[in-house]
């Protein structure tokens, strides 16, 4: 009898231990249940959030472009004339050409205006993060002071060196690309898009 007492206890004893080792199995696994399914939840805002990102970075750069190229291109245009005076071995057809660069570096100026005061009105479209709206604006930033140093060096066309303007927008195509491979995008070539 006392056997048969013996084994009914420790029979007892390991259904009681077997079912609490399953409670907290259960337990542990609904923990990581809800563990998964914050995870998948944190993903999908963070998929979200980087598809936003992707949207206002790429209509950003259609509307910049879109703004923006009229009035880049005849920059580029007198940039090309004016690294073409070096080349000109006639003093006549020098002079000739300086008047010609002299008198179109107004009408530049006129143009570079337009396009710093689109970029001072410009306006980001889209949702993004206070980090990356930031990061976006210091971008634009850059590109108004390439274009506030291209109408300065404009003052004197004949003379005008680009560099410091070639290096703002460097800073700028660096900045935007930055935030394009952020958002697991290609950088766009912003030199060519705004050709």
């Amino acid at each position: 009898m006392k056997k048969q007492l013996l084994i009914a206890g420790l029979s007892s004893l390991f259904v009681i231990a077997g079912c609490g080792q399953s409670e907290g199995t259960a337990d542990k696994n609904k923990e990581n249940e809800n563990q998964t399914q914050e995870e998948a939840t944190n993903g999908d805002k963070k998929e979200e959030n980087n598809k936003q990102l992707q949207s206002t970075l790429l209509d950003t750069q259609l509307e910049l472009s879109k703004q923006l190229r009229p009035h880049n291109v005849v920059v580029k245009d007198i940039q090309a004339q004016i690294e073409n005076l070096s080349t000109i071995e006639d003093e006549q057809e020098l002079a000739t050409a300086k008047a010609e660069v002299t008198t179109k570096a107004v009408d530049v100026q006129k143009e570079v205006e337009k396009a710093i005061e689109k970029l001072n009105s410009f306006s980001i479209k889209g949702e993004l993060s206070d980090e990356n709206t930031e990061k976006l604006n210091a971008a634009i930033g850059d590109l108004e002071a390439y274009f506030n140093v291209v109408k300065s060096a404009l003052d004197k066309p004949v003379e005008a060196d680009f560099t410091k303007a070639n290096e703002k927008f460097s800073s700028f195509e660096e900045k935007l690309g930055n935030l394009y491979e952020k958002a697991g995008l290609l950088a766009p070539n912003m030199k060519k898009e705004l050709s």
